[in-house]
């Protein structure tokens, strides 16, 4: 599929899972590998990671930010999962996963859940990056540039959430993205300016290697205008209903924000880069 949600042949499949290859090693949320059939084109036999709408630490908010995440990310040419909604069905709940690990989440997860198209043969990122080669520069401050703009703290050292196929860095697990969501006392009216955000980027993976680069951070900010009314108006209208609520608007509100200072944004990021 590998499509932009702005694509006017975008689609947002919905499978049906109907099997259980079991539970992904290490992953706090318990994500399951499944088949299922496209309820639309009835295709069967690919894999999918689920995330259920209400395992251990989730809820349909970090489904939406995995969702909006994603379409983010590919907006900005990062390489990451295609999305896609799961049905959970309770046949599925009582005939497949009675007796598996997962059963719990599985049962209080009935309806719609997220999920992205199972990517094969992932290796970790580290000891991949090569400074000497411009496309695997562009691609880490692409991921860089992206996880300030989300407010992603979740990407660290100890958990990259990175992978490496085929000379493409790819992007994954974005639940915990817009943390500043969660903010009650502390927030940042002028989110554009990072420099001093320390506990956002000081641990993030990729910042060792991009000191020892010198990028034009502006190539990838000038990216961040891909985020406009045309990409909201899409995210409107696949997201699911039950899904909207009003932190889609203070998602908006926030990067709307950084987009309009995106020269600001630039130049913070190239002090982080270099200090």
């Amino acid at each position: 599929m590998n499509k932009k949600v702005t694509d006017p042949e975008y689609r947002l499949p919905v499978i049906e899972a109907l099997a259980n290859y079991g539970t992904i090693p290490g992953g706090r949320s318990m994500p399951l590998t499944v088949t299922g059939v496209d309820w639309s084109s009835g295709q069967r036999n690919e894999r999918y990671v689920l995330k259920w709408q209400n395992a251990h630490q989730l809820s349909i908010a970090n489904l939406v930010n995995e969702l909006v995440g994603a379409w983010i990310a590919k907006e900005l040419d990062i390489t990451c999962g295609d999305p896609v909604l799961i049905n959970i069905s309770p046949d599925f709940v009582e005939k497949v996963m009675a007796g598996q690990e997962g059963y719990k989440a599985a049962k209080e997860s009935v309806g719609i859940n997220f999920g992205t198209v199972f990517i094969s043969g992932l290796q970790p990122f580290y000891n991949q990056f090569k400074a000497d080669e411009p496309n695997m520069v562009n691609q880490a401050l692409m991921i860089f540039v992206f996880d300030l703009f989300v407010d992603n703290a979740d990407r660290g050292q100890g958990k990259p959430n990175l992978f490496f196929k085929k000379e493409n860095l790819i992007a994954l697990d974005h639940e915990l993205i817009f943390s500043f969501l969660s903010l009650i006392f502390i927030k940042n009216d002028e989110p554009w300016l990072v420099f001093g955000d320390l506990e956002l980027y000081n641990k993030h993976p990729l910042l060792p290697f991009l000191k020892t680069t010198t990028p034009d951070v502006s190539v990838c900010t000038e990216k961040l205008t891909r985020i406009n009314d045309n990409f909201w108006d899409c995210v409107n209208n696949w997201l699911p209903q039950e899904w909207k609520s009003e932190n889609l608007h203070k998602i908006r509100k926030r990067l709307d924000l950084i987009v309009l200072n995106k020269d600001i944004f630039a130049e913070q990021i190239s002090q982080i880069i270099k200090s």
